[in-house]
This record gives C-alpha cells, structure tokens and sequence, in this order.
C-alpha cells in the first residue's frame, strides 16, 4: 500500500493521548465510610502496586479509530508491481566530436579520438550509441543508436571519419541538429530513453548567445570533455588582409598573431620559392602587420617557431591585366599621341597600344577597345561589331573639323546602333567657353582617381565641340555641356559599350589634355579601369563556383573534392573567366591557357586561431545547463509524471471509503466498550 498524501499518517502518533489519559484517570477502589478513627491504631501503609492500563479493550479501540482516521487522510492506493519501479533499457549516448579546423593544432585530433575510444569502453551493454562530428553541422559517422553490442566500428575507420577539416566549429548549430535527429527517432521508435551527449571539443570559438538559445529536452544530460591545449609552440598564426593599393605598391600586407600562450616570441617567416626570410618578434596574444613583396608566380608563406611549422598561406602571382588598345587616327595632328600618353599612364594594367591603319583587319581581331579619331573604311564594319559582340568597347572621338562629315558619322554610328539617327554639327563657343557638367558614375569609370574630389571639369574650358542630335530614346547621356549639349553619350550593343564623346582635347579646341581627369576618363571609357582586385578573400565555406585549385596547404578531405559546391580547403584559387572553365579530363595546356578572372585566397575562419583562453567556462556557467540541474530537471518530470499516475489510481481505487467505514465501525464499538465500562460495578 502507498500513500498519496503521507504526512497524514504521521498524525497516527496521537494514539500516545488515550494511553496517557488511561494512566492518568483511574478508578479509585475499597472506600469505606468509618464514624471515628480514635479507636484504630496507626500503622504504615503497604506499598501498592505500579500504575496499570485498565480497559485494554476500550484504549485499544480508541487507537484503532486514530490510525485509521490517519491512514483514511493519508488516501491509501494500491500501485500496480508492474509500475512500482521504471524500467531502464539503456540510456542513449551521442558522442558529438568538433572536427573544425582549430582541432589540427597540435595533438588536438589525436587527444580527441582517444577520449572516443575511452567513451566507447565504458559504455553499458545497453546503452545505445551514436558518433557524429561537428564543425558548422553534425554529421552521423557511426551507429544508429544500436546497442552496444552491437556497435563495434573499426577503429582505423573510426578515426579516418573523425580527422579535422578546415570549416569553423558552430557547435550550438551541430546541437541542435543532433537534439533533432533524437527526436525524430524517438518518434519513429516510439522510444522515451533519456539522452546523454559527451561533446569532445577545444573549445575555440568565442562564447554566443545560441547557447542560451538551445531547447534541451528534459532527459537529457550533456558532458562537456576538452581536449589538452596545443603544442604551445604552434600557437601562432598568418593571414593575408584585403588591399586595393596592393596593383600600385606591388606588396602583400599579412597579419601575423601569436598565441597567448605561445612558447616564443620570435618567429621564421619563409616563402617556397626562396624569395623571403625574416625573422618577426610578435608579443604574446598580440598581432603584427607586415608588408610582402609580391612576386611574379605564387608562392606559400611559412611561419615557424623553432622546428614547428606554425602556419601556412598561398599567396597569389603579382599580374597586371593585359588589354590591347587600338586607335584609328588621321595622323595629320598629335591627338592620337595625347590619347596614347593618357592611356598608357593607367600602373593598373599593361596596356599594349597599337595604331592602327585602314587595311589592319588582323590586327584589329585582336584588340579589346578601340578609339575611333576618324571615319573608318566600310570594310570595318563588320569586325567592329564583332569586337561589340565580344564584349569590347569603342570611343569614337569626333574633332571639330570632322563635323562636316554628317553623314558618313551617321552611317557609321547605324550600323554599330541602329535607329540611332545621330546628326552632327559644328559647336562653337565664340568669345566665351563651355564647361563639362560631371559625369555619371559607371562602371567603367570606376577609377579611385576619377572621382577624387581635388580633380574637377568645371574649370576645364572647352572652345569648340560638335553638337549631336540624336533619337533621346536610344542612348544614355552621361555628361552634359554647361548649355545642355550632350557632351557623353552610351550606347549597349550587347555585351559591349560604345561611346560618343563630342569634345575634343587639342589646346586649340579645350583645355582636357591638361585635366587631371583626363586620364582616367578615357581610360574608364576604353574598359582600363574595370579591372578585377589582384586577389579576393575568402573563407572556408564559401562558395567554389567556377574556382579551380593552384596550391592548396593541405590534402583534400577524405571521401571530398576540392571542386564541392563550398571551399573546404584552404589555400589558392583561380576563378576562370566565362568560357573558359576547364574540366576535370582538361590537360594541363587547357588549364594553363584558361584565362584568370581572378585570383581567390582561401583562408581559414579567423575565429579558429585565437589569442585568448577557449569559452569552456562561459559555456558551462551561462550557456548549457550544469549536469546536475538536468539531472535535477529529469527527476523533478520523473516525480510529477509518477504523481499524476498517483493521482489517477487513488481516485480509481478509493481505499479511503472503506477506511471511513472502518472507522465508524470501531467508533460504534468503542461507544459500547465505554458503556460497559462504566456500568461495571465496583
């Protein structure tokens, strides 16, 4: 028998009151009535006997009737032996093991896949298992939770499955998808075993508030397990930083940190191809940065402490961007020789000039952008939409004395862009002078030095320029003259731009060729200043679309590629321009005659190399609950769930009715009990 309320049956000790009123109140026997007491001798009492309980029966009953008021206050039940006691078959064991990229310093991966194997052996026979590792999701390697038993993975396998890649930890994220997969089996094996998890981990990354955001299911009990800290002499670490000066300086700007509890201070910095070595002296937990020259093919940088390699970054090849120019002129006055002096001026990429002559059909197949000072043959038709078609643009600059030529412009403009309709005129400013309004940002004008505030056109004086009317639907103009005349104006042939640019830059007619700005307005309209950075960053996990790898700093992943959907290697990357991406069954000339885009440097998350101690602490303190308060959690769900059955058998069973009958059955007794007593004579 249990009891759903057993503090009452303490008040059974009140039975202590009917014995003691018993010993108490006692009949008093043998009394005489005497008339003297003169005429009897003194003499000394015998002693009497010890107190004794009289009317056994009558106390006896009164007992029985407190007892069972008790136990009737008490509400008595009977539990079934089948739920006396829960039955256990084995908790559920996630072993969670961090395989991001801070777990390759030093013996962290070694370390780790010991505490697995230890895991392992002190496991029940029931207990059912399950592996995952975790960087910025949970993936299951082993088991399904089955048995122990039954679970023996090979421990060569095993530790194949658990080696370290290059992707961040998220350990909350690899939580929440492994408290999920628990459910979700719960569900489908209509299963309520509680759920323990051992998360093997450095703890490298920085303590977030997804901690605090997890959903722990109430069986539930985590373990945290950290692995020793690194070798301290590896405890140090080099990155590449983004730098747009870098096409003019020609040098890499690196940032090397040293750990907190670096061993040195004084570290090696090596390049593989023999063009550095320095010493650096960085102080503990602090960071230093360096400038690298940049060489002309790419190269790994290598910073050791000691004989312990450290680090290790790809640097790619300082290049410059290659683009032929070519330029139609008359050649009776030097304004092809302005334009090439301004062109060839750009330090960001290689320019190979090429005047061209009428008949220069081959040469003009080669070319990416063309400046047009004069009408060209009809025979230049066809291969100037071709270079519009491919992507290049053309500047077509009319001087004032080729005005006259209406309608050899016009023919020329539709049949570059049709119903363009352009007529020209000659525009002249007479005693005053006109000036350029600003020009439009574009993309290819996207030169730094363009939009410099200290570089204007409004104190550049222009005397004489062509007037263009034109079909105001078609083209863009993108900078006017102080009158209103259309002084720039775009038009989109398919991939390719063509300008027409109504002012000329001989002093006779302006006063461009002495601009600053000059330079990088026709060097942003022949398609110069759209060059790409000489490298981008990125990060672990970022997209690989389009990238092939040039050097990478270390072995593929096992059962991976480097050609995933996300980069999970670090090291150099090439993204080839469209077209020219070459296959896996591509030989070595095709890769090497692909045309570079842009160079990729892909480094690991900066989160995984840190100055300061891990957030084991925080993590414990503030983000995931203390082990006993789960256990303390589960007990107190166990002790509600076990109360609620209780409850439901007390109110099924409703042993406390028959008590109540009980009880007024030994009252009825007790009543004649007390009767008799009184009446028995004395």
């Amino acid at each position: 028998m249990t009891f759903l309320a057993p503090w009452f049956a303490l008040a059974s000790a009140a039975i202590a009151a009917p014995i003691v009123l018993h010993l108490i109140r006692r009949d008093i026997r043998g009394e005489r009535t005497f008339s003297s007491l003169r005429f009897l001798r003194s003499a000394t009492p015998p002693p009497t006997q010890k107190k004794r309980l009289e009317n056994l029966l009558l106390l006896l009953l009164r007992a029985a009737m407190l007892i069972l008021l008790a136990i009737m206050f008490a509400r008595p039940f009977f539990r079934p032996s089948e739920s006396a006691e829960i039955e256990v078959s084995g908790q559920r064991v996630a072993i969670i093991v961090d395989t991001s990229a801070s777990m390759r310093i030093g013996d962290r991966y070694d370390e780790a896949r010991a505490q697995v194997e230890q895991l392992l052996d002190s496991l029940g026979t029931e207990d059912r298992v399950r592996i995952y590792s975790a960087s910025d999701i949970a993936s299951p390697i082993a088991g399904d939770w089955s048995g122990r038993d039954a679970f023996d993975p090979p421990l060569a396998e095993l530790a194949t499955a658990l080696r370290p890649g290059w992707f961040a930890d998220d350990l909350p994220r690899a939580l929440e998808m492994v408290l999920a997969d628990h459910r979700t089996s719960l569900e489908t094996d209509d299963d309520n075993a509680a759920l323990r998890i051992y998360l093997v981990s450095d703890f490298a990354s920085e303590f977030t508030p997804n901690w605090q955001r997890i959903d722990w299911p109430t069986q539930t009990i985590v373990e945290l397990i950290a692995v020793e800290t690194p070798l301290r002499e590896s405890n140090a670490w080099i990155e590449l930083l983004a730098n747009d000066s870098t096409r003019e300086t020609g040098v890499w700007r690196v940032r090397i940190t040293n750990g907190h509890d670096a061993a040195s201070e004084v570290l090696n910095l090596t390049s593989s191809n023999d063009s550095l070595t320095q010493t650096v002296q960085v102080g503990r937990g602090r960071a230093q940065v360096l400038e690298i020259p940049a060489t002309e093919s790419s190269t790994i940088l290598q910073l050791q402490n000691g004989e312990s390699v450290a680090s290790r970054l790809a640097l790619p090849p300082a290049r410059k961007m290659r683009r032929v120019v070519g330029c139609l002129a008359d050649g009776a006055e030097d304004r092809d020789w302005i334009l090439e002096q301004a062109v060839t001026s750009v330090d960001a990429v290689e320019v190979d000039w090429r005047l061209l002559e009428s008949d220069d059909l081959e040469s003009l197949k080669e070319i990416d952008a063309l400046a047009l000072l004069t009408i060209p043959p009809s025979t230049w038709k066809e291969p100037l939409q071709q270079l519009l078609l491919r992507g290049g643009s053309i500047v077509i600059c009319v001087a004032p004395s080729e005005s006259r030529r209406t309608e050899e412009w016009k023919e020329l403009s539709n049949s570059l862009v049709p119903s363009a309709n352009l007529e020209l005129s000659r525009l002249e400013s007479g005693p005053g002078f006109q000036m350029i309004k600003g020009v439009r940002p574009l993309d290819a004008l996207s030169s730094a030095a363009f939009y410099d505030p200290r570089f204007d056109f409004g104190e550049t004086r222009i005397w004489q320029a062509v007037q263009v009317r034109r079909d105001e639907q078609q083209g863009v103009v993108l900078s006017e003259l102080d009158q209103g005349e259309p002084c720039l104006i775009r038009y989109s042939v398919g991939p390719g731009r063509l300008f027409w640019f109504t002012c000329d830059w001989m002093p006779d007619n302006s006063q461009l060729a002495r601009s600053s700005r000059f330079a990088p307005l026709m060097s942003g309209l022949l398609g110069l200043a759209d060059v790409p950075p000489p490298f981008e960053l990125a990060t672990i996990g970022d997209s690989s679309d389009n990238l092939e790898p040039v050097e990478l700093l270390a072995p593929t992943p096992p059962g991976e590629s480097p050609s995933l959907s996300r980069i999970n290697v670090p090291g150099l990357y090439r993204r080839l321009a469209v077209g020219d991406r070459a296959t896996g069954e591509a030989s070595n000339e095709t890769r090497a005659s692909a045309t570079v885009a842009s160079w990729i440097v892909a480094q690991v998350p900066s989160d995984q190399w840190r100055v300061s101690p891990g957030a084991m602490d925080e993590i414990r303190t503030a983000g995931l609950p203390q082990e006993n308060r789960i256990n303390q959690q589960a007990s107190e769900a166990l002790r509600l769930r076990e109360r609620v059955d209780d409850e439901r058998l007390e109110r099924e069973q409703r042993i406390w009715r028959w008590v109540l009958l009980a009880v007024g059955a030994v009252m009825a007794v007790e009543g004649w009990a007390a009767w008799r007593a009184v009446r028995r004579p004395t």
